[in-house]
């Protein structure tokens, strides 16, 4: 009513009233609500006279709805009409049904509104097509209903060479201003285009040929590629190329067969010059942190989470043939991508950790699919205010946003994480030019960012955990409906969790590449120090992310903490990230500072019939969660620790 009023003071008449797609919060009774209170305010002898609407494509009978609520025009955008770009940009939820969506202009004219907008994205696909597609639609619908659309809409564009008007923004934005010459070689000044016009040798930086600096495998994988690259002529591994045994290392299933592939990997790194890296001793990505990752380079690895942008390197996760490639002296070709800039502002409050900001930016962008096959640009003053760790823990996690790869602005942190583990030289200050031009803008003010939590069965089912406990039972239906429908789970029963003192959790896991680390570890070692598990059937595991992690963890104190308080701490292992280690029980609820938690990533086996939830938190709430007795708890709602402890 405030928003009518204050709108009407400034002379407005006509409203649009726009919502999310968002059946749960934003059901057609709402929206009809909505109109409703906004025809039934009059202020200062007046009155809003139409109330146009923007809501997703929905059925014949709540357009009708619509037109009994006296709505004026109803405005829906297609974005664009080929069908196969449109599922790559809307590969789930309300918006993934493309003919659905084509055809609510049709739903809502025989619904009886007969004032309709219709408009499209340029660029989502050619122009032609989708402005011939525009003409079509109006046609096909002025053909069938004796009326056309009341409005065609595009976006606003303005002219790439208009300096002026880019001035004016820049100035407005207290920025230095450009010229013309600098805003056409801008897109050269991202840190993305430098680094791969260095790794570049087509001679063409629209269409590259990349040769990688390293390469890294698992014991899942690396004995495919070798045997591979060996039979097409491998002699010598021509780069450095990483074999590290996290996967399969427990050798528990499959009689010798682990320890045979680990004995391959071993006389592969003798006979063609790897790296070979034994059971136990780090989970892939934090040994490439630690020992390969340096400012300027590029790492191609055979698993989906090869991100080390933190440490300055673009590094890419590919199938193992592409790594078969580099062996025989090939080249990973790829035409340019886009770099979006992720501007990062503010500081973290106390109690959020890296996971929590990770799962804000796989919300805000893997539904709409905004970064896709792009690369992530990390610039901003907020950077600073965070360890490598943090930075490593988001990083890592961007694979979940569908993006390429990742760069970050290195710093003083930078160059002292290399120092640390005896690599000093591989550091360089890594900026963007003064001008840099990027495809897109994602802006991250971590000030903002709330304790998280993922839901079954993606990490973009994201939530703050204050919002999921207050509505658990609505949110917790729409994933047990998820189950059913995807994967014919009946039975899968998330509300059972509910208790009258909130939502309770079974298992508690912070491990491998993103949640394994020493900051996660010792700050939750400090949440629980002088508490207890208890006997009940909550349990907590933890797997810091490599030796040297361990140990340093173990001399300051950290891993005594933990046993104390019950929690069982094991070896470097990538196991409970895709379901070889801490495999939950049939319908029991698994919180994880882990990377994914697809159906059955934590083990379970929907063919048949076992079915457990896994929900992603950061290790702060993991810990929190674990102090109140498996009740999911934000670490904002208890005290935290300020002790913090160099890693040396």
């Amino acid at each position: 009513r405030r928003e009518v009023i204050a709108l009407q003071d400034m002379g407005h008449k006509r409203l649009a009233l726009e919502a999310g797609e968002d059946p749960r919060n934003n059901p057609i009774d709402y929206i009809l609500e909505s109109i409703r209170t906004i025809y039934s305010i009059h202020h200062k002898n007046g009155a809003i006279r139409r109330v146009n609407v923007n809501i997703a494509a929905t059925t014949v009978e709540n357009y009708r709805l619509l037109k009994e609520a006296g709505i004026g025009t109803y405005i829906l955008f297609q974005e664009t009409y080929s069908k196969e770009h449109y599922e790559v940009l809307h590969p789930t939820g309300p918006k993934s049904n493309y003919a659905y969506h084509t055809e609510a202009m049709d739903r809502a004219m025989e619904g009886g509104i007969d004032d309709v907008g219709i408009g499209v994205l340029f660029g989502l696909n050619t122009y032609r097509y989708d402005f011939i597609g525009l003409l079509m639609h109006a046609e096909h619908l002025e053909a069938k209903f004796g009326v056309g659309p009341h409005t065609i809409s595009v976006p606003r564009i303005c002219s790439a060479d208009d300096i002026d008007t880019i001035n004016n923004t820049l100035s407005c934005e207290g920025l230095k201003p450009t010229t013309a010459d600098n805003v056409k070689s801008a897109f050269s000044g991202t840190m993305a285009y430098s680094i791969m016009e260095k790794h570049n040798i087509s001679g063409n930086n629209d269409m590259l040929k990349i040769k990688f600096d390293a390469m890294a495998s698992h014991d899942i994988t690396y004995v495919g590629i070798i045997q591979t690259a060996k039979s097409s002529g491998l002699e010598q591994f021509p780069i450095p190329y990483v074999m590290t045994n996290c996967h399969n290392s427990l050798c528990a299933v499959g009689g010798t067969i682990n320890e045979d592939d680990h004995l391959f990997g071993l006389s592969a790194a003798k006979r063609y010059g790897g790296i070979f890296v034994p059971p136990h001793i780090a989970v892939i990505h934090q040994y490439m942190r630690e020992m390969m990752a340096g400012c300027g380079k590029m790492i191609l690895g055979s698993d989906s989470h090869t991100r080390y942008g933190a440490f300055g390197t673009m590094a890419i996760g590919e199938g193992g043939p592409e790594l078969v490639k580099q062996l025989v002296g090939r080249t990973y070709d790829i035409k340019r991508p886009d770099v979006i800039l992720v501007y990062v502002t503010g500081k973290p409050q106390p109690g959020v950790g890296p996971q929590d900001v990770a799962l804000d930016l796989i919300g805000s962008t893997f539904p709409g699919g905004l970064v896709k096959n792009k690369v992530l640009e990390f610039v901003g003053p907020g950077i600073g205010e965070l360890s490598m760790d943090f930075r490593s823990g988001i990083d890592v996690m961007t694979t979940e946003t569908t993006c390429l790869s990742s760069i970050w602005t290195t710093d003083e942190k930078t160059h002292e994480y290399l120092r640390i583990h005896g690599r000093e030289n591989e550091y360089k200050k890594l900026a963007p030019e003064d001008v840099a031009l990027y495809d897109g803008v994602v802006c991250m003010d971590l000030s903002e960012v709330k304790p998280m939590i993922a839901l079954p069965f993606h990490p973009s089912n994201v939530y703050t955990i204050k919002d999921f406990t207050a509505n658990a039972e609505d949110i917790l239906a729409g994933v047990e409906e998820n189950a059913r429908a995807t994967m014919g789970i009946d039975n899968f029963s998330l509300r059972s969790k509910i208790t009258p003192k909130g939502v309770l959790a079974d298992q508690g896991i912070i491990a491998g590449c993103s949640g394994g680390t020493f900051e996660n570890i010792y700050t939750a070692a400090d949440m629980l120090e002088k508490s207890a598990s208890g006997t009940d059937a909550f349990t907590l595991n933890i797997y810091p992310q490599s030796q040297p992690v361990f140990y340093e963890l173990n001399k300051i104190g950290s891993v005594n903490k933990l046993m104390q308080f019950g929690a069982v701490i094991k070896t470097a292992f990538c196991g409970p990230c895709f379901g070889a280690g801490d495999v939950p029980a049939n319908g029991a609820l698994s919180i994880r500072h882990t990377t994914r938690n697809f159906p059955n990533r934590e083990g379970s086996k929907p063919a048949q019939g076992q079915i457990a939830g896994v929900a992603l938190m950061d290790a702060r709430s993991i810990a929190a969660t674990a102090l109140n007795g498996g009740i999911i708890t934000p670490a904002t709602d208890v005290e935290m620790p300020s002790n913090t402890y160099d890693y040396e």
